[in-house]
C-alpha cells in the first residue's frame, strides 16, 4: 500500500547491514508507518556497544519523528524551485552584485538570453562596466557610482546603454536598490528591461516632432509674408477704384458703377482675410511670455474695445462671479475672448437681443471658461468643422466674416496647453468652452 515505505525499507536494510559488517555507527532517515496508519518520517540512529576486549557485545538505538522538519524542508524546496522559476522565466534580466566589489554574483537565464550569452555561469565575477558601451557617461566608473548610491539604501532607475556579448549595444531600463538577498547578507539587487523598440520609437517620433515644428514655423512664416506683402496691392487697388470712380464716375453708366463697387468690395473682404491670415500667422510668434494675468483686466479691455459693437446690437454681457488670475499670454487671451464674444454677437439671433454670459470655474489643475449666447447655435455636426481654418456654416451675404476667427482660437488655446470645444442646441444658442492651467 505504501511503495515508497517498502523502498526506504530495503535501502535502511543495505545501511544497517553495512553498518554490521563494517562495524560503525547506523544513521539513517526514512519512512515509517505509525501505529494509527499514517505515514511519517524518523531518523534511526545505532551505535555499537563494545566489552572490555573492544568487540561488539549490542547496540543501542533511538528512532525520532522528524515529520515536522522533513516537511519544512520540503516546504522550502517547493519555495526554492518556484523562486527559480520565476527568477530564470521572468521578461527581465536580474542581476544581483556583491555590496563590496561590484562584481555580478548571480543572474537569471533570461540575462543570457537579452546579452546573448550561451550559460548564465558565463557573466559570474563581471562589473557592470564589462556589458555596458564602455565611454561617458556609460562605463565602470558611471556604473560603480549608480551602485554606490544603491548601496547607501537610495533606490536607483535609468536608462543605459548596453553591450551584448557580440558588441551590440543596446538601450535599457535600470532599476537598482539594496536587497537581502541571503543569510549571509544583503546585495544589490539589479532588473534590466531592453527598451531598444521604445527609444527607437522615441526618436522615430522626436523626428516627425521636429520636421513637423519646422514644416509649421516655415508655414507661418510663408503666411505672415505672403499676407503682409499682400496688403500693399490691395491697398493700391482700393485707391484706384476710388480715384476711378471720383474722376470718371459722371461718365460711368449704372453697370460702371456697380463694378466698381464689386471690385471695392471684394478688395475690402481680401483685406480683411489677410489681416485675419496675419492674425492668425502672429499667434506665438510675437514675444508675449506667460505671466500671471487676471481674465477680469483683459475682459475689460475687451468690452471697451467692443463698446461700439456690443451697443449697436443691444447686447448684454454678464459675468456672475469674479474671473481668476491665470499665467498666459495676455495678448492672445484678450484676442480669444475677443473673437468668441464677437461671434456671441454676430450669430444672435433676430428675434431677441444676444446675451452672452461668461463664466470659470476650477477642474483639478485647470479652469474652465465658458462663454455662452443666446444666439442662433448649430448642429452637432459642426462642432468639429468649425474650429478648421476657412470653414463657414453660412453664406457672406447671410453673416460676414472670414471663417478665420475660431481657428485663431483653437490654435491659442491649444499653444496655452489647454483645449477648445463647443456644445450647442439650433435656435438657442451656443457655449464656447476652454480650458487654462490653474
Amino acid at each position: 500500500q505504501h511503495p515508497e515505505v517498502a523502498g526506504d525499507r530495503q535501502r535502511v536494510n543495505d545501511q544497517w547491514m553495512a553498518a554490521i559488517r563494517d562495524q560503525t555507527p547506523f544513521n539513517a532517515e526514512y519512512r515509517f508507518i505509525a501505529p494509527d496508519g499514517r505515514v511519517i518520517w524518523v531518523l534511526g540512529q545505532v551505535s555499537p556497544r563494545r566489552d572490555d576486549g573492544g568487540r561488539i557485545s549490542s547496540h543501542i538505538g533511538t528512532i525520532t519523528d522528524i515529520s515536522a522538519a522533513k516537511a519544512a524542508e520540503a516546504a522550502l524546496a517547493a519555495s526554492e524551485a518556484r523562486f527559480r522559476s520565476i527568477f530564470d522565466n521572468i521578461n527581465d534580466a536580474i542581476f544581483i552584485h556583491d555590496l563590496d566589489t561590484g562584481a555580478i554574483l548571480a543572474v537569471n537565464r533570461r540575462m543570457a538570453v537579452m546579452y546573448g550569452f550561451d550559460d548564465p555561469s558565463e557573466v559570474i565575477g563581471m562589473t557592470a562596466g564589462q556589458l555596458s558601451e564602455g565611454v561617458p557617461p556609460y562605463d565602470e566608473a558611471t556604473a560603480r557610482g549608480w551602485l554606490d548610491k544603491a548601496l547607501v539604501g537610495a533606490p536607483q532607475v535609468f536608462e543605459w546603454r548596453a553591450r551584448a556579448r557580440d558588441g551590440r549595444l543596446f538601450w535599457v531600463e535600470v532599476s537598482m536598490r539594496r536587497a537581502p538577498i541571503s543569510a549571509e547578507g544583503d546585495g544589490i539587487l539589479v532588473v534590466v528591461r531592453d527598451i531598444s523598440e521604445r527609444k527607437q520609437t522615441e526618436l522615430a517620433l522626436t523626428e516627425r516632432t521636429e520636421a513637423l515644428e519646422r514644416s509649421n514655423a516655415d508655414l507661418e512664416q510663408f503666411a505672415y509674408v505672403a499676407s503682409h506683402d499682400l496688403r500693399e496691392p490691395l491697398r493700391m487697388v482700393s485707391s484706384y477704384m476710388a480715384l476711378l470712380e471720383r474722376r470718371y464716375g459722371d461718365r460711368l453708366e449704372k453697370d460702371g458703377h456697380e463694378f466698381i463697387a464689386f471690385a471695392k468690395e471684394g478688395a475690402v473682404r481680401m483685406d480683411r482675410l489677410v489681416q485675419d491670415l496675419l492674425e492668425f500667422s502672429r499667434v506665438g510668434r510675437i514675444a508675449d511670455p506667460p505671466v500671471p494675468t487676471s481674465i477680469d483686466t483683459i475682459l475689460a479691455n475687451v468690452l471697451k474695445m467692443l463698446a461700439v459693437v456690443i451697443n449697436e446690437a443691444g447686447a448684454t454681457i454678464t459675468v456672475p462671479e469674479p474671473l481668476p488670475t491665470v499665467v498666459c499670454s495676455g495678448n492672445e487671451i484678450f484676442l480669444l475672448l475677443q473673437n468668441l464674444i464677437s461671434n456671441g454677437i454676430k450669430f444672435r439671433a433676430a428675434s431677441r437681443p444676444p446675451e452672452i454670459r461668461i463664466t470659470a470655474r476650477r477642474q483639478g489643475g485647470n479652469w474652465q471658461f465658458a462663454v455662452a449666447d443666446n444666439g442662433i447655435g448649430m448642429e452637432p455636426i459642426y462642432y468639429d468643422r468649425i474650429f478648421k481654418i476657412f470653414h463657414r456654416l453660412h453664406t457672406r451675404e447671410k453673416y460676414d466674416g472670414t471663417g478665420i476667427g475660431l481657428s485663431i482660437c483653437k490654435k491659442i488655446v491649444e499653444r496655452h496647453g489647454g483645449r477648445i470645444w463647443v456644445e450647442a442646441t439650433p435656435g438657442k444658442g451656443s457655449t464656447f468652452l476652454f480650458t487654462l492651467a490653474a
